[in-house]
């Protein structure tokens, strides 16, 4: 992706993905897999207020909401948001959207108890951009809260929003873009820019924030790989939190 940071192509390239119809990330009206297990652990008891960071059509958001929690999703493409609200009317009041950048977040200090990443942590291509937005989970929760982070790329995703990247990758490296997929997960292929595309840079990148991992996994198919991370805020008195 051959731009220094997401929000340069976000409104046009999303935007029009999401106005043809396109289901970014998901393809189905299901929550991701990542937040149905978290949902499904002993964390998620304490879970009352939800951040929804690049809620996208907000399906992950709803989900969460028709479980009791309160959720505020948002994310920097206006068509995303758009679309997100008009599904409120199955949550109501437990959830409510707006137009936000997931670096510069416009949410209150210290006010949840879930953040969620669901796949925008891989559109920041620069180091400063990623650590930025680690500090906006890591300030919107309140001590002892949790980050759910997912990440990775899905091939079709690519094709669908960025084709002359797709096209790119193509060209490179011919019929093996599923070879790609699994050397760039497991740190074989690291192009420029993303040193910290791995799951080690990502743990390493959490804790750096203050952050205490709790669980990590990756996942390699013939059409995606992911990173799935559950990472903890330190309660009050626990540790020194970095500033």
């Amino acid at each position: 992706m051959p731009k220094p940071y997401y929000r340069e192509a976000a409104e046009r390239e999303y935007a029009r993905a999401y106005g043809r119809g396109r289901k970014l990330l998901r393809y189905s009206d299901d929550p991701a897999p990542a937040v149905v297990e978290f949902a499904s652990s002993r964390y998620f008891r304490r879970v009352k207020r939800v951040a929804d960071f690049a809620c996208g059509e907000g399906i992950d958001a709803l989900y969460l909401a028709e479980r009791g929690c309160k959720v505020v999703g948002f994310d920097i493409v206006s068509a995303a948001v758009r679309k997100a609200s008009s599904l409120a009317y199955r949550a109501e009041q437990s959830v409510s959207w707006l137009v936000g950048d997931i670096v510069d977040c416009p949410l209150r200090e210290n006010g949840f108890d879930l953040a969620l990443a669901m796949s925008c942590f891989g559109r920041l291509l620069d180091d400063a951009h990623r650590e930025s937005f680690f500090r906006e989970t890591f300030r919107v929760l309140k001590p002892g809260g949790f980050l759910l982070l997912g990440s990775g790329v899905l091939l079709e995703e690519v094709r669908l929003t960025f084709p002359e990247v797709f096209e790119e990758l193509g060209q490179k490296r011919g019929g093996d873009l599923a070879d790609w997929l699994h050397e760039e997960a497991s740190g074989q292929y690291q192009p420029p820019g993303q040193r910290f595309a791995m799951r080690k840079g990502y743990e390493m990148m959490l804790a750096n924030t203050g952050y205490r991992i709790v669980h990590s996994h990756l996942e390699v198919s013939a059409h995606a790989w992911g990173i799935v991370l559950w990472a903890r805020k330190p309660g009050a008195g626990n540790s020194v939190v970095p500033k």
